[in-house]
């Protein structure tokens, strides 16, 4: 007599469905559908394999979280399948195992990203001057991560970013939009407009007042550095804004506001 296959075993020996994998390892099939299972699995490399990485994946979760708990008198699988027809559960899912594995690795990486936040905001020093981090920009060929070369891809970044659409009022022939980076000199998410102004190099350093006060880190010209550029800062609707430049006055801070399609 031919045995009939189990409902999620598709009858390719080589294709077949996870769940026929996750009943089999967790005892829920009936005797038929096991045996017809155990006679594809004895034809097929592939279905191997697939049992023996499912296999490795619970012993690992079990040395990570400890065996789960299981009804009165079931210790085996063999014992298990006693039960299959009545459909109780071996223990906690595969489904909840997992979620429980990617809860933990969650729950260390913000473990992680806190410990460096917080070791960042702890001490003042640690962070570099705009006058630094510009410096250091233009000796590198003043290269930004992205581009950005139109008032309106400046205001969708500034809109990403910090919620506030701020780009240029007005066009002018001295300054031109080169792209956009990073750094951490107010806070770990401040943002750098990279610009030229006659042709010299000019940053600006954005973030939020919301979190420069909360850092607790404004920034400053550090001793030494005064003579090289100049600073000057502006606050618009709530984001703090910073250029460094070797002009004598502000080309862009000053020309800053809300961004209106057309404009």
């Amino acid at each position: 007599m031919s045995q009939s296959l189990p409902p999620n075993f598709d009858g390719d020996q080589a294709s077949f469905q996870p769940e026929a994998i996750d009943r089999y390892l967790d005892g829920l099939m009936s005797e038929t559908e096991r045996a017809a299972f155990e006679q594809a699995i004895g034809g097929s490399e592939a279905l191997q394999e697939a049992i023996a990485l499912q296999n490795r994946l619970d012993a690992s979760l079990r040395s990570e979280f400890g065996a789960p708990p299981a009804p009165a008198g079931l210790l085996t699988r063999e014992e298990a399948r006693a039960f299959s027809e009545k459909k109780q559960s071996t223990g906690w899912s595969r489904e909840r195992r997992m979620f429980l594995a990617l809860a933990a690795l969650i729950a260390l990486i913000a473990s992680i990203q806190g410990f460096f936040w917080l070791s960042a905001s702890s001490n003042s020093a640690e962070r570099p001057s705009l006058a630094h981090i510009y410096q250091g920009l233009v000796d590198h060929g003043f290269r930004p991560s992205e581009e950005c070369t139109t008032n309106e891809k400046f205001a969708g970044w500034m809109k990403a970013k910090f919620g506030v659409a701020l780009a240029l009022k007005e066009v002018r022939p001295d300054v031109q939009l080169v792209g956009w980076s990073s750094s951490t000199a107010i806070s770990n998410y401040t943002g750098l407009l990279l610009a030229t102004v006659d042709g010299q190099p000019v940053m600006v350093a954005i973030d939020t007042v919301a979190r420069q006060n909360e850092w607790g880190f404004p920034c400053r010209r550090q001793p030494g550095e005064d003579a090289a550029v100049n600073f000057f800062s502006a606050e618009i609707d709530g984001i703090a804004v910073y250029e460094v430049t070797p002009r004598d006055k502000p080309r862009i801070i000053d020309n800053l506001a809300i961004f209106k399609a057309g404009q």
